[in-house]
């Protein structure tokens, strides 16, 4: 193929995705990913390939933005590489970063449009150029975009966390059923409990077998949940048939 500038290499068909071999891989280096993430095939477009256009062309200023962040993202422990596929895109989501290629795609679906509502333009702006005028703005721009997608992954990472606690810590319906059942056996088998009365001495025996192994409840507790109990093995008990 041809030398092509920085604009064409982002335009040009014949560097366009081959998504029928792309998108069948389970993972991607994160070189790779970038350049699909442009819709872009990563033997065509790449650092190398980019480089030498950075400073003057548009498209490929948007991939040494986007080759900043996710580098950064990885040197802080949140981006593996080479990394599975369908984990990329839906970084790509979580911190808003426009992806040529949808998570769906990976499960046969047609892919998205491309280039995004507000495309890149082709020929330079008449903005400062950030890597020839002004290599602090770059940085700090380089450090914000990277401590963004630190804190996204942070995030990520403690909503995955709490979810597996609150799994931990709430019961199964069939673990709390049995539990239930159990309690509720004790209470009446052993400590007389009786449903049917308002106040028993039943409350009181129990507290006593509390004390015993220096375990405290108190007494409305204890009725509360000897209530809860009756009701729910009264939902728990097979129906008679109403024939």
């Amino acid at each position: 193929m041809e030398a092509l500038d920085g604009d064409r290499l982002f335009t040009d068909a014949d560097t366009e995705l081959e998504r029928d071999f792309w998108l069948k891989k389970p993972r991607w280096t994160l070189e790779q990913a970038i350049a699909i993430s442009f819709g872009r095939d990563p033997r065509y477009v790449n650092w190398t390939t980019v480089e030498p256009y950075a400073s003057s062309s548009n498209h490929a200023y948007e991939y040494y933005k986007r080759r900043l962040i996710v580098l950064d993202t990885h040197a802080e422990g949140y981006l593996p590489d080479p990394i599975p596929s369908a984990e990329f895109i839906r970084w790509t989501l979580r911190i808003n970063l426009h992806c040529d290629v949808g998570e769906y795609e990976l499960y046969g679906h047609a892919p998205p449009s491309w280039p995004p509502s507000v495309p890149m333009q082709s020929t330079p702006t008449a903005r400062p150029d950030a890597l020839q005028t002004d290599p602090k703005l770059t940085d700090l721009l380089r450090q914000t975009q990277a401590e963004c997608a630190r804190l996204e992954a942070r995030v990520q990472q403690l909503e995955q966390e709490l979810e597996l606690a609150e799994e931990q810590r709430v019961m199964k319906a069939p673990e709390r059923s049995a539990l239930t059942m159990l309690v509720y056996a004790m209470a009446r088998g052993l400590y007389g409990y009786d449903p049917s009365r308002l106040k028993g001495d039943a409350t009181s025996k129990i507290l006593r077998a509390l004390d015993r192994f220096d375990l405290s409840l108190d007494e409305k507790t204890i009725r509360k949940y000897l209530r809860q109990a009756h009701n729910e093995v009264q939902k728990l008990k097979p129906r008679e048939n109403q024939d």
